[in-house]
């Protein structure tokens, strides 16, 4: 039985929907400072990195992926104070005024307010 050929738009927009899907899943794995594979697996099941299946593998566009890699990044101080108000404006005060400290300075500083004995 014969194939019937493809009308040249149907190919056109199936050839489109290709491309625009994005680069294939191992494109971007190969990549510095990008997760493995099997992360971006767990992320594109969990619904929290875009993917498209084409022919049997992930494809991701560069925007999608920028965005999941940005989410990602955890705030260098995610540390959320637990001082009351008063106590907090307090240790500012005291911190302000103190002279500048030599970062082994610091240290032991840190040490002495965290209980253990000076060096």
């Amino acid at each position: 039985m014969p194939v019937a050929p493809v009308p040249d738009a149907e190919l056109a927009s199936a050839l489109s929907a290709a491309a625009s899907a994005g680069r294939p899943l191992s494109y971007y794995t190969a990549l510095d400072d990008v997760p493995c594979k099997a992360t971006m697996v767990r992320a594109i099941h969990a619904d929290q990195l875009r993917a498209t299946m084409v022919g049997g593998e992930y494809r991701l566009t560069p925007e999608d992926v920028a965005d999941w890699l940005e989410r990602r990044r955890r705030p260098a101080n995610t540390v959320s104070s637990t001082l009351t108000p008063d106590l907090r404006e307090w240790a500012e005060k005291v911190a302000a005024e103190a002279p500048a400290l030599a970062p082994t300075q610091a240290a032991e500083v840190a040490r002495i307010l965290a209980g253990g004995a000076a060096a």
